[in-house]
């Protein structure tokens, strides 16, 4: 087959054909790798026992006698996350292996996969737009935290406000904030649509990132919608819940977003002005705002852009990131300053914050 794009994490890796097909490999832990026969059908029992979804998509807890019915025996889960067995081992599982799970008519184009401790978990976009998820069940935005064994179709999207079928956003009331290109995507909103509620979307989803425990997809009309862990503010916006169980559109982006990137518990995105934003974990300065705390809402590198330059591509590791800028110059921050930012040495411990500000151009 010839391959068209592709995608790695921890755990597995999967590929997309250029028929449209997806190939998947790798460990099968929490059902990654979407074939039915992946994964554990206890450790799913587990996991969902007592667990429901609110009306906002969010994960709420069953009383502790009611989930002292269901649990096994001897069990103990812990109060903040939910961890999954480990699967069984087969050498079949360590090649491509074709997807067959697929609604008919499906043509795929761009594949996402995370992983960490929490389990692992798979995105497809097809090409008209539709998301598809399977894997570790709180990232997969399905309404569950049950693991997913086979593609799902993703239905339901969550934002404020109410209008166009595609996507909900108001155009009406929105005014555009320049021209040319991208400038379709550059609003904002003259009227406030907070009092409206929660609102089923219909967005058209032009590309998909996985985080470690969460995922972020981007819309074509550049909207962002995050779900899953909610731990260190990944999900771009404050809730009291351990999980968002269906994907949420970040209402406090002032402008549409071009491109996306998802770290380990972080976010990196590029406007449609060529600003860069970031949210979630911090520890290691991945967020590159000049300080090491974590932010539950999008912060803009501001004092860290040079302003000459306009950045259309983004990139994350675990804990570093990257951006290209529209002269071709690469960009390279976090990682407390280690080798993984290609600045030719490691930055002392001392100017460790610092580094999470300075932005400087990588060697060539």
């Amino acid at each position: 087959y010839e391959i068209a794009a592709t995608a790695c994490s921890w755990y597995h890796s999967a590929v997309v054909t250029s028929s449209g097909d997806v190939a998947t490999f790798g460990s099968k832990i929490t059902k990654c790798l979407g074939t039915a026969a992946s994964g554990s059908d206890a450790s799913d029992a587990e996991q969902s026992s007592g667990d429901s979804e609110s009306e906002d998509g969010n994960l709420t807890r069953a009383s502790p006698n009611q989930r002292g019915q269901q649990r096994p025996p001897g069990k103990r889960q812990s109060k903040d996350v939910v961890y999954s067995k480990g699967p069984s081992r087969s050498t079949g599982d360590f090649v491509p292996q074709l997807l067959r799970s697929f609604p008919s008519r499906v043509n795929v184009v761009q594949v996402a996969v995370g992983s960490d401790m929490l389990g692992a978990h798979t995105l497809a976009v097809s090409r008209n737009g539709r998301l598809y998820s399977w894997g570790y069940g709180p990232a997969c935005g399905l309404g569950s935290t049950a693991n997913v064994s086979t593609p799902t179709l993703v239905t339901k999207f969550l934002g404020t406000g109410a209008g166009e079928s595609g996507s909900g956003r108001r155009r009406q009331d929105m005014e555009p904030l320049g021209w040319g290109k991208h400038s379709h995507m550059r609003y904002r909103q003259t009227t406030s649509n907070k009092n409206l509620g929660l609102q089923f979307l219909r967005p058209r989803i032009a590309k998909a990132a996985c985080g470690g425990g969460f995922s972020v997809v981007l819309s074509s009309e550049g909207e962002v919608f995050t779900f899953g862990v909610s731990a260190s503010g990944r999900l771009g916006f404050r809730t009291k819940f351990r999980a968002q169980l269906r994907p949420r559109r970040i209402e406090t982006l002032a402008e549409g977003t071009t491109d996306i990137a998802a770290g380990a518990a972080f976010v990196l995105l590029c406007s449609a002005a060529g600003r860069l934003l970031a949210w979630g974990d911090n520890t290691k300065g991945q967020l590159g705002v000049g300080h090491l705390q974590e932010s539950h809402e999008p912060l803009t590198l501001g004092r860290t852009c040079p302003s000459a330059f306009v950045m259309q591509a983004v990139a994350a590791g675990d804990s570093h990131s990257l951006a290209l800028d529209s002269a071709g110059r690469t960009y390279s921050w976090g990682g407390e300053g280690g080798p993984m930012t290609g600045q030719g040495q490691p930055v002392p411990n001392s100017t460790q914050v610092d580094a999470a500000f300075q932005f400087q151009e990588s060697h060539e």
